[in-house]
């Protein structure tokens, strides 16, 4: 009885989760009323809060990913709002606290669940991420392919552990915060016809960040892990 109830619990959260994300997606997408805040929009309303604001800037930053709503605004918001220094170290706080909420959700409410119903190579798969969990978190962080939202929950369900995924996600997705940072801090002078140092190193930050996948693809970790693919298949 209490396997059914929690199974029932778990699925409950999960559906009322997702369907929160879907409709918060739907609502701003194609609604008049309702749309993805620019980073202009998000600056002018956290100023609003006056000396709260960047309490107010790290608690939407928290718990925003949550409704799979895009987070990239609320970190080109952090170079409006504080510039590009300090709007680095709010962002880079905001989005781990964004990525540790969704993953706390996951771990306790379907963990559970998905264990008990792993098999064959998921299992396997699971066994791995457990051992070399900061490899797969550190290749979905840093490259940008990967939706930061999914990947908040994904991981929670696996066997991951806590700190490594903490640890790495911040050092994993701190290139694309600076990135977005220096972009929003450079959006005033862009709008003025001029070029800054911001927005140059925020060009150059997308641009190795752009040719992360084919570098991992070439290297010497991807190929190794495609071997024993191969062999198993054509076993």
């Amino acid at each position: 009885m209490l396997t059914v109830t929690r199974q029932k619990i778990t699925i409950g959260v999960a559906v009322l989760v997702f369907g929160l994300g879907v409709i918060a997606f739907l609502i701003m997408e194609f609604s008049d009323a309702f749309h993805i805040p620019t980073p202009d929009e998000i600056s002018a309303w956290v100023e609003g809060y006056g000396a709260a604001g960047p309490v107010v800037y790290l608690l939407l930053y928290a718990f925003v990913p949550m409704l799979f709503v895009p987070s990239f605004p609320i970190s080109m918001a952090a170079g409006l709002l504080f510039g590009p220094l300090w709007g680095t170290v709010f962002a880079s706080m905001g989005s781990t606290l964004g990525a540790i909420i969704p993953f706390i959700v996951a771990r306790h409410f379907a963990r559970p669940y998905v264990e008990r119903h792993l098999r064959g190579r998921m299992k396997d798969l699971d066994q791995k991420i457990e051992v070399h969990g900061w490899i797969y978190v550190a290749i979905t962080r840093l490259i940008p392919l990967f939706p930061f939202e999914l990947l908040n929950y994904g991981f929670g369900l696996t066997k991951v552990r806590f700190v490594t995924y903490i640890v790495v996600s911040w050092l994993g997705m701190l290139p694309a915060t600076i990135a977005y940072v220096f972009f929003g801090s450079s959006i005033l002078t862009v709008l003025d016809g001029t070029l800054s140092i911001e927005l140059v190193v925020g060009v150059i930050l997308f641009g190795v960040l752009a040719l992360l996948p084919l570098v991992y693809r070439r290297s010497r970790y991807f190929k190794s892990k495609q071997e024993p693919d191969r062999t198993a298949s054509e076993a």
